[in-house]
């Protein structure tokens, strides 16, 4: 009358069951776990990629408002991107660079155009350099 309605063999199956299930457990949360990392990452590239955009378009914005006789002393000339956060820089310079910006004033075939490239690069969070370009042609007229 005290014996179980299970026999020793169900008992150790049961427990087999369960270290079966909970090693599917374990991979499940392991891989929701480093979707979580990846994403956090992915997160982090996407404020870098944001606050390069706005410095870049920010530069763009300083060379179109000038004068057409002025925009050539801009070719291949260097900015700073001082973007902080909480005391930290948001977009150290790329690898081997000093300086993150570059601007470039293209004078093209066709008479009275010109491209305007502006360049931010730096090193990701994720440990790659990255950059952003933006460009745009600018007519004396």
């Amino acid at each position: 009358m005290g014996r179980s309605p299970l026999s020793g063999r169900a008992r150790q199956l049961s427990l087999l069951e369960l270290l079966v299930a909970i090693a599917i457990l374990s991979l499940v949360l392991l891989s929701f776990a480093s979707t979580l990392v990846l994403s956090a990452s992915m997160d982090a590239v996407a404020r870098e990629r944001n606050a390069a955009t706005e410095a870049a378009m920010s530069e763009m914005d300083e060379v179109l408002a000038l004068a057409w006789d002025d925009m050539p002393a801009k070719h291949n000339e260097e900015f700073d991107v001082s973007l902080t956060r909480d005391g930290a820089t948001l977009l150290p310079p790329a690898t081997a660079l000093t300086r993150p910006g570059q601007i470039l004033v293209e004078d093209l075939p066709v008479t009275d155009l010109r491209r305007v490239t502006v360049r931010v690069r730096w090193h990701s969070k994720i440990n790659s350099d990255l950059e952003v370009a933006l460009q745009t042609h600018v007519s004396v007229h």
